[in-house]
């Protein structure tokens, strides 16, 4: 999400978790959820800008729609008015419960009273004293959905496996870079597409398309990306990683052509990478935003 992302109906969680009390882990994705929830009434209550700095990291990112600092942007930009709500429809935290990260639907009013829907993603890492900031705030636009709710879900804790220790993060992330590169080099592939981005994700992917309402799972990635015709480049520019080596994100740009002779249009990517039991880093979250984000 970001000042122009961000929304949804903030009494949807209570009734959500209501719902799924008994299998919703409080010690897990909770905090997470809690978070946003904070930071969903601060923009209700304090006005966007306000939130946003509230709750961005100093080194936070969001989309406009490519990737700028946070906190530089909205301490730049006066409050405009409107309303932006939202709510969280799925949450995931690192083993080491200090990255995660939240996405859901959202909606946004302007100061001229136009009404836009999207969803957004925000990565949260814990701070040094304990408090959960955003990172990453990131999102798209999409038509009206058909229906306001969206059932609360979360990726279960990691059980079995004892105590979560510390990883050599240095490592993995070069790891995780030598997996970014490589999949950069195969959706540069023309019509290499769908098979480069299913060939790294994860069975659970989530695909958060331009325009267009995301999609969840391998078979509904892959369709959608079947009608996928237009031309994409991405250029890394960060990024982060837990601390016990299990979850990760990245970020850049990324430049969007309908055709090789059209019109470039710029913005920015994310990707959730999660690595698995055999150590391969894969993808969990694909999303491409290059649209006006500006409400």
């Amino acid at each position: 999400m970001n000042a122009s992302m961000r929304p949804l109906l903030s009494w949807l969680l209570p009734v959500a978790l209501a719902g799924c009390a008994e299998k919703l882990p409080e010690a897990h994705v909770l905090p997470l959820v809690e978070a946003e929830r904070a930071f969903n009434h601060d923009a209700g209550d304090r006005g966007i800008r306000a939130a946003f700095l509230e709750h961005l990291a100093d080194e936070a990112v969001v989309f406009r729609p490519g990737p700028v600092p946070g906190p530089t942007f909205y301490r730049d930009h006066p409050e405009r008015g409107g309303a932006l709500t939202w709510d969280p429809s799925y949450a995931e935290m690192s083993e080491g419960q200090d990255l995660g990260y939240t996405l859901g639907p959202y909606e946004a009013r302007t100061p001229e009273g136009e009404l836009r829907h999207g969803h957004y993603v925000s990565v949260w890492r814990k701070n040094k004293s304990g408090r959960w900031r955003v990172v990453v705030d990131g999102g798209n636009h999409h038509p009206p959905p058909l229906q306001v709710a969206e059932t609360f879900d979360y990726r279960p804790a990691q059980t079995g496996r004892g105590t979560p220790t510390a990883t050599d993060t240095a490592s993995e992330w070069v790891r995780l870079q030598t997996a970014e590169k490589a999949l950069i080099a195969a959706l540069a592939v023309k019509g290499r597409g769908p098979q480069a981005l299913l060939q790294f994700a994860t069975s659970d992917i989530r695909y958060f398309p331009d325009g267009a309402f995301p999609v969840s799972g391998r078979g509904a990635v892959e369709a959608a990306l079947l009608g996928q015709r237009d031309e994409l480049s991405f250029e890394p520019a960060g990024g982060g990683i837990a601390s016990t080596g299990d979850l990760a994100y990245t970020y850049g740009k990324a430049t969007r052509k309908a055709a090789p002779q059209a019109p470039a249009h710029d913005g920015g990517y994310l990707r959730i990478w999660r690595r698995s039991n055999d150590g391969v880093w894969q993808l969990a979250l694909e999303l491409t935003s290059t649209g006006d984000d500006e409400k």
